[in-house]
């Protein structure tokens, strides 16, 4: 049957969402995947104006899904719920979808990982991803994909890939790497190709001050919870 609870509904919690700082600002690490969606693009659409629509209706759009299906996960388990939210599902009924949940996270590759990926080739070689040859390209993919899963099985091993360990390095990488891509790097950026002219230039400079807040305050409230 699916775990259910009458409890009551908490509409804000603060302390809950310092503490949950670091990992916020890691699911918004996939903001860079802009860099590689851009260029993929037909080169009509490479403007600003083009831009600025297509990344509103797809951060509007799955912003919604992710606020109905959280909204709708809490509403029905409240205080119960799990981190992974299958967990609440018991009986043999909902083990078809445990399966599929399982088998996608197995085959799926994160968009970090193609970030990673990029830079790195880029970096080395001074040569696009999509330019190498494709023998050279699964090489290094794969290359990558064992020295990545080598690293979280040692993880694993050592007992750092669940519990409070596993929320520092959440935290920490989340927070650190996650503001300077997310907020620190873009706007950098931004500051550094436009003049003070364009009416982006203080959203930018409010945005790179607001990712050096949150690196900061992520690392002072990730000490503070486990020290």
């Amino acid at each position: 049957p699916i775990l259910s609870h009458n409890g009551n509904v908490q509409f804000l919690n603060i302390t809950g969402t310092v503490k949950s700082l670091g990992s916020i600002v890691f699911s918004l690490s996939c903001a860079s995947a802009n860099f590689q969606a851009f260029i993929t693009t037909k080169k009509t659409a490479r403007n600003r104006v083009a831009w600025m629509r297509v990344t509103g209706y797809v951060v509007f759009i799955g912003s919604l899904m992710c606020v109905s299906m959280g909204i709708a996960g809490y509403l029905s388990f409240k205080d119960l719920t799990d981190g992974i939210i299958l967990d609440n599902f018991e009986g043999p009924q909902f083990d078809f979808f445990k399966v599929m949940v399982a088998t996608h996270l197995i085959l799926y590759i994160p968009v970090n990982f193609i970030i990673m990926r990029y830079s790195i080739i880029k970096m080395a070689l001074n040569k696009r991803s999509e330019d190498l040859f494709v023998s050279l390209h699964a090489i290094i993919t794969i290359s990558l994909l064992a020295g990545t899963t080598a690293f979280v099985l040692m993880l694993y091993f050592v007992g750092l890939a669940s519990g409070d360990a596993f929320s520092i390095i959440l935290d920490l990488t989340g927070g650190i790497s996650g503001s300077i891509t997310s907020f620190i790097l873009p706007a950098w950026i931004f500051l550094n190709v436009c003049t003070n002219e364009d009416a982006l230039w203080w959203p930018a400079k409010i945005n790179l001050a607001l990712g050096v807040i949150l690196m900061f305050s992520v690392i002072v409230i990730t000490v503070l919870n486990y020290s």
